[in-house]
This record gives C-alpha cells, structure tokens and sequence, in this order.
C-alpha cells in the first residue's frame, strides 16, 4: 500500500541528513524525486550528505557479523559509485536515479518516481494526482514548516 507521510520540516542540514539515510534504502527500489523550492542549491548540498551517511553505514559494518554484513558492504559501495542525482528534467536526464525538481516541475513530472520528498509548499491537488499513479510500495513524505 503507498505509504504518504508528514513529517514536521527540520532545517535544511537536519532535513538532507533524513532524506539520505531514507535514501540509502529506496533508491535500489526505483526512481526518487525531490521536490525543492531551490533544487539546484539542494543538490550538491544532499549528494554530499548522502555519500557521509553511505560511509556511516559502511563503518557500522564491521561490528555486525555474517556474511550478510559483506554483502551489505558491497552494496552500498555499488550505490556510492552507480547512482545519478540531476536537477534537471527526466527528459534532459534520463537515467539518473535522484531528481530534484521545483513544485512547477511536479505536474510535468508526473508520477515518474518509486518515492517522493516534498520539502517546499506545492499543489496538494497534483501530489494527490501524481499519488494515485504510484506504485503500491511507493512512498510520498511531505515535510510542513514548522509551527512557531
């Protein structure tokens, strides 16, 4: 069943560190977008937080034992090396992984991805749209400013 969330909005450090540990879980499943009011400033920001939080899992590692803690190992050093992040439209960037779009790009998107991050205001009407069109095991987590 898709899995639709809210979640209170952290700062933007806080707000990258939990996109990409949730990341580091759903990218091998499907596509992910992002929407940000300022994807091209997020970008480099969250592609850097995410290779941090892949070398925290890697460090963890070690302590667990198993073969499964090897196989682990490799595949998040497969992911560190082979997956995409792009600000750029799906159809000037085909074959990346990780899409940043602005809340504009959402009803020209569509619903291309496995997983949705909205970390800005956008059209609840078309994330309901796009909503309807995932998948089963998607996931859409909207981050709400907080209250002061």
């Amino acid at each position: 069943m898709l899995s639709i969330k809210e979640q209170t909005l952290p700062d933007d450090a806080a707000l990258l560190g939990v996109i990409a540990r949730d990341l580091i879980g759903r990218v091998r499943f499907g596509k992910v977008v992002i929407v940000a009011a300022q994807p091209d400033r997020l970008l480099p920001m969250l592609r850097k937080q995410w290779l941090k939080e892949l070398q925290r899992e890697q460090h963890k590692l070690p302590s667990i034992l198993g073969a499964g803690s090897a196989t682990r190992y490799v595949d998040l050093a497969t992911l560190s090396k082979h997956t995409r992040f792009t600000a750029k439209s799906p159809y000037a960037e085909l074959f990346a992984d990780v899409y940043l779009i602005t809340p504009d790009q959402l009803a020209e998107f569509g619903p291309y991805g496995r997983t949705l991050y909205v970390t800005c205001s956008a059209n609840m009407t078309v994330l309901e749209q796009i909503a309807s069109f995932m998948p089963d095991d998607g996931s859409v987590v909207i981050y709400k400013a907080k209250r002061t």
